[in-house]
């Protein structure tokens, strides 16, 4: 169950540390500089030397998180709606991929052509699937092809994680943060000794899940390294397939960090490769992806009111079909981007954190679909400033970036937030914002291409509250309205038509949270509605629901923990193609876990515990009940 925006939070305290350092509860160095220390310490570390002490109530306070500002801020400071999804909700989740992982949190619907492996679209708020801006350690990692993240390829086993930031915010991170934004952070070593652990599931489908790593952290050196290997049968992909379409991954991440006085120096690598079956024309096929992230940082305190974040990473989606199409061609997507991204925070004024940065990338995106091919590169560069003030009550983000794309040339955004703590139970925010998503390289030179595109753009407003209930439990409500113009689509008669800007859509929504938290038990409910339109045709945009729910329930043993899960998602047009409306549906999943000793722990899932009839996308299959069994061997 995933923590949300300022639950419990900390009165009077100080976003940034007096100058002095000294120990704090002897677990962690509190110091002035907040990059090294957020590279260098786990978060809830950090959140204890941000407020000063460690105390018995550190669990309790609000997480510190990084996405919505970039830079480590307690999660009840930021004027946005965030959600947080920690290590053990993950371990606890027992899901085996990041769509599983994130359906079901406000705001968010996903899409799904068939089983493990299948393509699998996110939509945001309303938002287009490729209007969501997918970090990896906080680089991009949306490919310039196709747009949509292949997020069913990254086992969450791997990720430490996950910051989800829902509204606009191109003005920190460029094209595609429309919707919003999602941070998946891998696996860290702890502050200091070493680990390892190992994991084995198997279950329905012929599903088989290994996961092991190891990690450790000497003085100023520490190292993670966890491998990762899934296998699934699966099932047949469409309906009235024959046949299974199964899948394969097999996927490594590492993270190195180094601390050389008032530098950090940090390298950090995710490469996953492997097959994934599928039908097409009720042929059976398949395909073998190749996605990789690597980064080379480093983090130095040039003074100590200054820090510097500077960051090369290099990304890469490629895609080989494995059977010719009718021309006799092997169809391929391949996207690499190149980016340095200079950050630097300077906190000139007591309450002022000013963030200025500068990000230069190069793209390359080659693809050979039915026939038509493209091999183009393409330079973006782009100078960002943003000021952070806390001061009492008061919170406010102002941000402004100019982009600069060799396709299409200048483009401004920007972002106003404000958040007031009322009292010592409420606080309000609000926000403003715009957006845009640059043209892929299909969109430009793919099937139907148009060199002369321009970006889609959108505006947004959003206010909220939310409420302490006591010590336990806080219920939050949140409105917000975008616009998106200049959609990209399909125009003209096939096969002679090309891409052009032309279409608007908006959505308007609201989002009601309650959470409960007492000794072993926890609670959350929420109620996702929204009013995803295309103005255009005036039709419903497809594939996102106008009411969703959720129900978790937990309980947490000294030997044991359960929870059970409840999923509703109301009707949903499944293309704008079609007519074809899918039918509302409610989904129950549970989980058990049962700790054998302080290492081992039995674990067990069942999926879709009455195995209810749903489709996540028209003509698709998804799975029957499905019931998955584990062992986790934990080592200090």
């Amino acid at each position: 169950m995933p923590l949300y925006a300022g639950r419990l939070p900390v009165r009077g305290a100080s976003l940034y540390p007096a100058t002095s350092t000294r120990q704090c509860g002897g677990r962690c160095r509190r110091s002035t500089h907040s990059i090294m220390l957020r590279n260098a310490l786990p978060v809830s570390c950090l959140a204890a030397c941000l407020v000063g002490t460690v105390t018995a109530e550190t669990a309790s306070l609000p997480p510190i998180v990084i996405t919505a500002s970039r830079t480590a801020t307690t999660l009840d400071r930021v004027p946005a709606s965030i959600a947080v999804i920690e290590r053990e909700d993950i371990a606890q989740s027992q899901t085996n991929d990041i769509g599983e992982l994130l359906r079901g949190l406000p705001g968010i619907d996903i899409g799904r052509n068939g089983g493990p492996g299948q393509v699998t679209s996110l939509f945001l708020r309303g938002a287009e699937s490729d209007h969501t801006l997918i970090l990896l350690d906080g680089v991009p990692i949306n490919p310039g092809t196709i747009g949509n993240t292949a997020i069913q390829n990254i086992d969450p086993r791997l990720v430490e994680r996950v910051e989800i930031v829902r509204g606009p915010l191109s003005s920190l991170y460029g094209s595609a943060a429309i919707g919003g934004v999602v941070n998946l952070i891998t696996r860290e070593p702890a502050a200091q000794g070493e680990s390892g652990h190992v994991e084995i599931q198997a279950g329905s489908y012929d599903t088989v899940n290994i996961n092991a790593g190891v990690a450790m952290a000497n003085g100023p050196t520490n190292l993670a390294v966890s491998l990762s290997h899934q296998e699934s049968r699966g099932y047949p992909a469409q309906t009235g397939d024959t046949f299974d379409s199964g899948y394969e991954n097999n996927s490594i991440q590492a993270r190195f960090g180094q601390r050389l006085g008032r530098h950090k120096l940090r390298l950090n690598a995710f490469v996953t490769r492997g097959t994934t079956a599928y039908s097409a024309f009720g042929a059976p096929l398949d395909q073998d992806f190749d996605n990789s992230v690597i980064s080379l940082g480093l983090d130095s305190a040039l003074r100590d009111n200054w820090d510097s974040r500077l960051t090369i990473s290099r990304s890469t989606d490629f895609i080989d079909q494995n059977q010719a199409n009718f021309l006799g061609d092997l169809d391929y997507t391949r996207s690499t981007r190149q980016r340095l991204d200079w950050q630097n925070d300077y906190r000139w004024m007591p309450g002022n954190v000013l963030i200025g940065g500068v990000t230069l990338e190069r793209e390359n995106t080659r693809a050979l679909s039915y026939g038509t091919g493209f091999d183009e590169d393409r330079d973006n560069q782009a100078v960002y400033v943003q000021n952070q003030y806390v001061n009492g009550p008061h919170s406010a983000v102002v941000a402004l970036r100019w982009s600069h794309y060799e396709d299409f040339g200048d483009h401004p955004t920007w972002n106003l937030g404000y958040g007031y703590q009322v009292d010592a139970a409420t606080r309000l925010h609000a926000s403003l914002g715009t957006a845009y998503r640059a043209p892929s390289g299909t969109d430009l030179y793919g099937f139907g291409g148009n060199p002369d595109l321009d970006p889609e753009t959108s505006r947004s407003i959003e206010l909220g509250i939310r409420r302490e209930l006591g010590q336990h439990a806080s219920v939050a409500a949140t409105g917000y309205h975008t616009e998106i113009d200049n959609l990209i689509v399909y125009t003209g008669t096939f096969p002679t038509g090309r891409n052009e800007n032309v279409e608007q859509s908006s959505i308007t929504g609201v989002e009601l949270a309650y959470d409960y938290l007492r000794g072993p038990w926890r609670l959350h409910a929420g109620i996702d509605w929204k009013e995803p339109r295309d103005d255009t045709n005036d039709t419903w945009l497809p594939r996102r629901a106008r009411i969703a729910g959720t129900f978790a329930l937990g309980y947490r043993h000294s030997d044991w923990d359960a929870n059970l899960e409840i999923l509703h998602q109301g009707d949903r047009r499944d293309s704008l193609f079609n007519n074809v409306e899918l039918s509302a549906y409610t989904l129950t999943n549970t989980t058990l876990r049962w700790h054998l000793s302080a290492d081992t722990t039995l674990e067990g899932r069942i999926e879709n515990l009455f195995d209810t009839d749903y489709e996540l996308a028209g003509g698709y299959n998804t799975p029957d009940r499905s019931i998955y069994l584990g062992l986790r061997i934990d080592s200090d």
